[in-house]
């Protein structure tokens, strides 16, 4: 399933299921508790005493604890996949303007003991500051790939492409390619999704085709109506692209006529039958008598039509470098095992800025922000070049404000205006810091400020996340607070479009609403250029 806003999950079926409770007396629970502790120590210290190992190509980098070939294995099957997505997509190139990193565990219980996600075998996130795969296991299934390659297909074609894709094919054509994969010397496109098919098999509530072509917004769809939106849709872009192979229509000219016409003014059903030339309830008919074949199609194409993989950099990490990794992926999941890893590091090297840096989010996390600034605050003054401590700060005292002001009531004014200074220090290291840029722009507007500027601002982080829902709804509120009618609404309706996160939605379609627009009035337009 995917998560809130660019962060995808993968779940383990083999853990799912009732769980059981007991209730132990004090001795008893004391004793187990120490115990816990004491191996968990101990495992801890294992795992980062391990060879860690750093690999870097053109466009991703890799950290990793497998051994062998797999660590290359794992860097050569992203970068083929980003050719081969490119390639098939007819994108020429898409310029990475932030850093895409995969953390791939040896074994699903050290990635279960860092970032204490039950059932959960791996997930991609997506900031201004990088694109953050992780994943648990020695390599990565097609379970894993197909999830973590979803989401960064969706990044691909939203940093390369003005067009706005429907919903379905959206989420299908990303499900589609993201089981590319090598075999042999071939390389094959449309191969099966068993999750997929065994949602369509087992899902105990249908949903119409005609329905699911037709809306973009899930928000209020039971979670099994959402599983069998995603199913068909993989379903239906498979059909519409390979289904001819098995001697079904050739849909391939339909469907970029009905892309085409979404992309105009013409209603989504009245697309569809005229394209198509069929209801979706035929369609649908068709669909099932694909799907019900004993074996499906693929289309499997030479390797060596694609590009040969560039030169990929590997060196083994350091062990405080690795202590910082592992920290930053356990410190909002498992508070005390970062804090852990930390300060038996700080140990040994106490002047460590980022590590101060890391240790304050600690205390974030458990909302001491008293604490928490006052160690951002020293790993500034010890690495005061360094963008990422200045915004870790001001952020830190943002959120304090947001969560502590109306009943503190101290310090308020002083905490924002040393942000702002944080944030304005951070583009005078870094002009182009992206995340800088939308925080400063949100504290623009937070005090309706110099609106103008924060417009300037806003635009420029969504030049590195132009599909980012968040992004899109402050610049809809800054353009709105304007007058920049059009823009306001534009990027609204691109937030509504993008986001799952109910509260945007809702916000979104609030403020479509105060200025005289329902979000369902006129289809997204293309960026703003």
């Amino acid at each position: 399933m995917q998560c809130l806003d660019g962060t995808a999950v993968i779940v383990d079926p083999m853990t799912t299921g009732p769980g059981t409770s007991a209730v132990l007396s004090g001795t008893l629970y004391v004793t187990l508790m120490a115990l816990l502790v004491s191996v968990s120590a101990t495992a801890q210290d294992r795992l980062i005493r391990q060879d860690w190992w750093l690999l870097e190509s053109d466009h991703f980098s890799v950290v990793t604890n497998t051994r062998g070939e797999t660590p290359d294995n794992i860097i050569e099957d992203l970068e083929l996949f980003r050719a081969v997505v490119l390639i098939l997509t007819g994108i020429d190139e898409v310029e990475d303007k932030l850093p895409t990193r995969a953390v791939v565990f040896k074994s699903l219980s050290e990635f279960n003991r860092i970032a204490r996600m039950p059932n959960i075998v791996g997930f991609m996130r997506s900031t201004l500051r990088s694109n953050r795969m992780v994943s648990g296991g020695s390599s990565l299934s097609m379970g894993q790939r197909s999830i973590m390659f979803h989401e960064y297909v969706h990044l691909l074609l939203r940093s390369a492409s003005s067009v706005n894709y429907p919903g379905w094919y959206d989420e299908g054509l990303a499900d589609m390619l993201a089981t590319v994969h090598e075999k042999g010397d071939r390389i094959v496109i449309g191969a099966e999704s068993e999750t997929r098919m065994r949602t369509l098999k087992n899902n105990p509530m249908t949903v119409p085709l005609e329905r699911i072509v037709n809306t973009d917004d899930l928000s209020s769809w039971h979670p099994y109506h959402v599983s069998y939106f995603y199913a068909m849709s993989w379903a239906l872009v498979n059909y519409l692209n390979v289904g001819h192979l098995l001697g079904s229509p050739n849909r391939v000219p339909h469907l970029q006529q009905y892309l085409a016409l979404t992309q105009g003014d013409t209603p989504r059903p009245q697309a569809f039958l005229d394209a198509f030339g069929i209801t979706p309830r035929a369609m649908e008919n068709e669909l099932n008598d694909y799907l019900g074949t004993r074996r499906r199609p693929v289309i499997m194409l030479p390797r060596d039509r694609f590009p040969e993989i560039g030169e990929i950099g590997k060196r083994k990490l350091s062990r405080e470098e690795i202590t910082y990794e592992l920290a930053l992926l356990a410190v909002f999941r498992n508070t005390k095992l970062a804090r852990s890893l930390i300060e038996d590091q700080l140990q040994m090297e106490s002047a460590n800025a980022r590590l101060t840096g890391a240790l304050a989010l600690t205390y974030q996390a458990e909302r001491d922000f008293a604490r928490g600034a006052e160690l951002a605050r020293m790993a500034v003054r010890t690495d005061p070049k360094n963008p990422e401590l200045a915004i870790d700060l001001a952020d830190l005292l943002i959120l304090w404000n947001n969560n502590n002001c109306e009943r503190e009531k101290v310090g308020c004014a002083d905490r924002i205006i040393e942000a702002e200074q944080s944030y304005r220090r951070v583009l005078e290291l870094a002009p182009d810091n992206p995340e800088a840029h939308a925080q400063l722009a949100a504290l623009l507007h937070s005090v309706n400020r110099d609106l103008p500027a924060a417009a300037e601002h806003i635009d420029t982080a969504l030049d590195y996340q132009p599909w980012s829902p968040n992004l899109n709804l402050l610049a809809g509120q800054i353009y709105k607070r304007l007058g920049e009618i059009d823009s306001a609404r534009e990027h609204l309706r691109r937030a509504l479009r993008w986001s799952e996160n109910e509260k945007i939605r809702t916000q979104a379609a609030k403020a479509l609403a105060a200025l005289g627009q329902s979000s369902t009035d006129a289809p997204s337009a293309a960026r703003i250029p």
